[in-house]
């Protein structure tokens, strides 16, 4: 095995400092700081390519991202990004979308929102003119949040009690604002519904809308988009799984492949490695789980005395919305039919808080609209596509669906499921289509290809609980959980992923510094800020 191919499905011979589980953002980042830090890390992969939701895949001529659409906050200002940079010595890089970062429509409002925050302040005053004081109000408290995240979610590396005495004491603000709901803090400045709407239309990015999502969250969205721009990494999604399994693989570690984890070796309430579904075990001095928090303790701690408090906790807590990805291979450009770098936002209905997000796919003829979709392409943001072996025109359509809408065909394989299954994804393969055409004539006939992804597909290949790619609902109860943190009851057992902050790559990467913090004993995300600010 070489650099080139960093990851292998074969025996990897140790010993082992670390083992993680998992090669997603958070299990990929983790590993590289931990291997530039002198441990030998092995990550320990069930899908046949590391990436988790960064991998790309390929049909016919086409290639698609799995689960990463735009960044934000990234070339100037953003401490992921520099802390990406200083891991990889700079050799990821991002293409900035300079025009627009979403296109918004609703039955009777088009906006386009801007790569600045007194750009779309503006857009939004000439639109809701009405509502200009609450407008400023809003996104003061927007940048408020966003420069407060850093010390709410490092409260976390404190033992619980000072946590706990934080949050009511010092960081009380930046904790009101994480315990209220979006449409709460909305309603003390903004009193217009549309308005409301509008500026919750990207909701889809954090899994919750704004009736259950967390204030900090949907600041933490919409405000890294808005600092700096968005933008979309060069090569694809899964150059992060290139770069950084380079870095793991060039400071002695390894990443495996075909290898899922069956169980933890746990010795007098001490982690000490795991074993495979093959039965074989791989020992190491500390275990890191990156597969979220459902799958470490529902699955892997569910027989733990010392972890039912925390399984019992778990239940309890609200799952992000579920999801489906129509994979679409276009004959020509996306461009020549209107759509751009940017996103697609399309809402048919102005929703009211009170209405469910969630397209209810059951019942085609009663609710043939999804609530909200959103399409993208990378290939019209991609400038190395062109240089890639499968370089076709790609786009991607995302919907969130009713709980459970595919159960009945959850037992039966892949590729070999009933009938029914795909006729559904067909029906709504050519409703999600049918919509996008609407608003830009021409391109539904221009489509060559199409595969429509649901939560069978993400559970199947990505190994997600109930094929949830968001994990935890970022509604408020998660964030006044003292759950969502890199410590487990576990000596030596700890987590990182986005369950312990937000859905998204710059979260991941901060959760890993949150659990290389803990395991190193310093400040390891600041040492790799300041590196890459050099570069």
């Amino acid at each position: 095995m070489t650099s080139e191919k960093f990851y292998s499905s074969t025996l990897v011979e140790g010993p082992w400092d670390t083992i993680i589980i998992g090669s997603g953002a958070s299990a990929l980042t983790a590993g590289a700081m931990l291997a530039k830090a002198g441990q030998r890390v092995l990550l320990l992969e069930q899908h046949y390519q590391p990436g988790g939701y960064t991998h790309q895949f390929t049909r016919k001529n086409y290639e698609w991202d799995v689960g990463l659409h735009y960044l934000g906050k990234a070339l100037d200002t953003s401490t992921w990004y520099h802390q990406m940079a200083g891991i990889t010595d700079g050799a990821i890089e991002l293409e900035p979308f300079k025009e627009y970062t979403d296109e918004l429509y609703f039955p009777d409002c088009h906006i386009l929102v801007p790569n600045s925050y007194e750009g779309y302040i503006e857009t939004l005053i000439d639109a809701f003119p009405h509502e200009k004081e609450g407008i400023h109000k809003y996104f003061e408290a927007i940048q408020y949040a966003r420069k407060k995240l850093q010390l709410f979610f490092g409260l976390n590396l404190l033992p619980k009690p000072i946590t706990r005495f934080s949050r009511r004491t010092f960081a009380y603000k930046i904790s009101d604002l994480a315990l209220h709901t979006t449409e709460q803090v909305m309603s003390r400045w903004i009193k217009d519904d549309k308005l409301k709407a509008v500026l919750d239309a990207q909701w889809g990015n954090i899994g919750a809308p704004r009736q259950n999502c967390s204030f900090l969250i949907h600041a933490a969205m919409l405000g890294n988009f808005l600092e700096d721009g968005a933008a979309y990494p060069i090569g694809g999604s899964a150059i992060f799984a290139q770069e950084l399994g380079r870095v793991i693989y060039d400071n002695g570690g390894a990443i495996r492949v075909k290898a899922r984890v069956a169980s933890l070796l746990i010795k007098n309430n001490t982690a000490c490695g795991v074993t495979l579904d093959t039965g074989e075990t791989i020992q190491s001095k500390r275990v890191i789980s990156s597969i979220g928090l459902h799958n470490t303790y529902l699955n892997l701690l569910k027989d733990q005395d010392s972890c039912a408090p925390a399984i019992s906790e778990l239940q309890q807590m609200q799952k992000a919305y579920e999801y489906i990805n129509l994979f679409i291979g276009f004959k020509e450009s996306p461009a020549d039919f209107g759509l751009g770098k940017g996103n697609t936002w399309i809402h048919p209905n102005w929703d009211s808080v009170t209405d469910e997000p969630y397209w209810n796919v059951g019942d085609l003829d009663q609710n043939p609209d999804p609530r909200v979709m959103f399409f993208s392409s990378s290939s019209l943001r991609d400038p190395d596509l062109p240089n890639r072996k499968h370089n076709g025109y790609n786009g991607q359509i995302i919907s969130a669906v009713n709980y459970g809408a595919f159960d009945q065909w959850k037992d039966s394989r892949w590729k070999h499921r009933e009938d029914g299954y795909y006729d559904k994804k067909a029906q709504i393969s050519d409703r999600l289509m049918t919509l996008l055409d609407e608003k830009n004539p021409g391109i539904k006939d221009n489509v060559d290809y199409m595969e429509l992804g649901t939560t069978l597909s993400y559970e199947h290949f990505c190994a997600s609980h109930k094929g949830i790619p968001y994990g935890l609902s970022s509604g408020t109860e998660r964030y006044k959980s003292l759950l969502t943190r890199p410590t487990t009851p576990i000596k030596n057992l700890y987590v990182c992923g986005q369950d312990l902050v937000m859905p998204g790559v710059p979260a991941a990467v901060g959760s890993a510094n949150l659990c290389c913090s803990i395991i190193l004993r310093k400040n390891i995300g600041a040492y790799w800020t300041k590196r890459g600010r050099k570069l």
